[in-house]
């Protein structure tokens, strides 16, 4: 547990203060790698968390993102995934979520949609009444989710968007101004009402000074601009699907900036 939750040496050092059990760094990491092996070998064995009929009335979820963490070679992002099934939300009843299965691996876009793909094969995903696709605004995520799952409904999850309110009214007003909450408080419930176009308004309302506050606020207007079809979060309510963001693990990690 601790040489997953931090580096062998240092979990040496915390085995030895905590513990007094004294154990080299290479017999740790042995020990380590080996638990791991075995923790690998229930994957396959685990039973798909699909509907036994040919189709249901359930709904699948794939909730793709990237992080950054920390390695020996400097910085690497490492890609995640969230995958589950979920009961369709009715009146003021958010979707039911059934257990989740999550991805992560170090490698390239391709490779990791491929990954994403063969774990929906072994969900059984295309027995699902609708699939939806969650993520943020990075293109890799809307690139795999078109090639992948190409007749999923996509869905900026409601985290990132409005994160990116809280981002551009920072720059618009001032760090510390009294504007931002007022501001991100009213651009928020125009979007939790799917109204897109309102917020868009608001973007061109703010009075950026500095050059590089302009910048900011012109990438998250085309940031909205360009997902808003994934921001009809009046209509996915309606339509009783979910839109929060699950893979909260990845708040954990922090680039240095």
């Amino acid at each position: 547990w601790l040489s997953a939750e931090t580096s062998f040496g240092r979990a040496r050092t915390l085995l030895r203060q905590l513990c007094r059990v004294s154990i080299s760094t290479q017999r740790l990491r042995e020990l380590a790698e080996a638990c791991g092996e075995q923790l690998e070998s229930f994957v396959p064995a685990t039973p798909a968390a699909a509907p036994a009929e040919a189709t249901d009335a359930r709904d699948f979820y794939a909730e793709l993102d990237g992080t950054t963490i920390p390695l020996r070679e400097g910085w690497k992002e490492v890609k995640c995934a969230a995958l589950f099934w979920a009961r369709p939300g009715h009146a003021d009843q958010p979707p039911q979520r059934e257990a989740t299965t999550y991805l992560g691996e170090l490698t390239d876009a391709e490779q990791f949609g491929a990954a994403v793909e063969r774990a929906l094969d072994h969900l059984q995903a295309e027995r699902a009444a609708r699939r939806v696709m969650l993520g943020d605004g990075a293109p890799w995520i809307w690139n795999q989710a078109e090639l992948r799952v190409p007749d999923a409904t996509q869905v900026v999850d409601w985290y990132h968007a409005t994160e990116h309110l809280g981002q551009v009214a920072r720059a618009g007003f001032g760090e510390a101004a009294p504007e931002v909450s007022p501001w991100v408080e009213i651009s928020e419930c125009e979007l939790w009402d799917g109204q897109v176009e309102a917020v868009l308004g608001m973007l061109d309302g703010l009075p950026p000074q500095a050059p590089q506050a302009r910048e900011v606020v012109r990438k998250n207007r085309d940031y909205f601009s360009e997902h808003r079809e994934r921001m009809r979060y009046d209509q996915f309510r309606q339509q009783g699907l979910q839109f929060t963001r699950f893979l909260d693990l990845l708040a954990q990690f922090e680039a240095p900036t």
